[in-house]
């Protein structure tokens, strides 16, 4: 009997340890069945519900060729986290002659009535997701209300542990680069030229790298410093939203109605002045109208 395991953990706060916990199970049910130790086939901090997995893939495309008999899983969970996904993996694999067992919740293809099992246990699989995105989203949204952290950290603050929650706090010495990028900006500069002068400052930018005309110029979701209202003391969020691309399975960011944002006043984070800021957004305005206008001229 040809067997292959196939192991997944889903995040960077889960352990690599989880492979081998999945994978000890998987062979004490290997030796208990007097099976052959298992070709592994594995996933480290990839979503369940992504079905472009490296380790996933190899082990759909060997199934196909032949090379084992028996797919053994800690439970269905780790094979797909997506029903429709989990459901179409069952089929490949069952048409290329592969039985599929769950060790821990007792998922068998061999049985009669396994499209019902596998259908209910894929689906509340899908379903804890969505549980645990709106738990995840609420505990976010009221952090946000309280002023507290919910995610990104501004290039000119730092994030400190109140004893409840992280906050900001104005970094000083990126501040005075965030003021110099607005005054550069309401000057004339533009967002290239602001970027070629600070890497040539020697300056970091927020990742550690050289700077980017991109980080500066706000785009069409408001992203770029020169749009970010936390400088003058504004925080925003729930801006966007991620939504998983049902074809891939990976997360796309979308933007979602002022009516969602959460908006709270932090003066003490301000760094720039309302007029400064001002200008800047009305010349950005200005940038984006002119731009609008030559192409609807030149028919682009």
């Amino acid at each position: 009997m040809r067997t292959a395991a196939y192991c997944r953990f889903s995040s960077d706060l889960q352990r690599e340890a989880s492979i081998r916990d999945q994978l000890r199970n998987i062979e004490a049910y290997c030796a208990r069945m007097g099976w052959p130790v298992p070709a592994l086939y594995q996933d480290q901090a990839i979503s369940g519900s992504r079905n472009d997995r490296p380790g996933y893939g190899a082990m759909l495309a060997a199934a196909e060729l032949g090379v084992f008999e028996v797919l053994l899983l800690d439970d269905l969970s780790r094979l797909s986290r997506d029903h429709i996904e989990c459901a179409q993996a069952i089929r490949r694999l069952k048409f290329a002659g592969v039985r599929v067992i769950g060790v821990s919740d007792g998922t068998d293809t061999g049985r009669d009535g396994y499209k019902l099992e596998t259908g209910l246990r894929g689906l509340m699989s899908e379903m804890y997701l969505d549980d645990l995105a709106k738990k995840t989203h609420r505990g976010l949204m009221g952090q946000a209300l309280e002023g507290y952290s919910a995610g990104g950290l501004s290039y000119g603050y730092r994030s400190v542990h109140d004893g409840h929650g992280f906050k900001r706090v104005i970094d000083e010495e990126q501040a005075r680069w965030v003021r110099h990028v607005f005054e550069r900006y309401a000057a004339g500069s533009n967002p290239r030229m602001i970027a070629a002068e600070l890497n040539q400052l020697g300056v970091p930018s927020p990742r550690g790298g050289s700077w980017s005309h991109t980080a500066l110029y706000p785009d069409s979701k408001g992203v770029g410093m020169l749009g970010n209202p936390v400088y003058i003391g504004r925080q925003i969020w729930n801006r966007t939203a991620w939504v998983k691309d049902p074809v891939t399975g990976r997360r796309r960011r979308t933007a979602r109605p002022m009516s969602e944002w959460v908006i709270v006043e932090t003066p003490e984070l301000r760094i720039i002045d309302d007029d400064l800021w001002a200008l800047c957004v009305e010349r950005v305005r200005k940038q984006k109208r002119d731009t609008v206008r030559k192409a609807e001229a030149t028919g682009k």
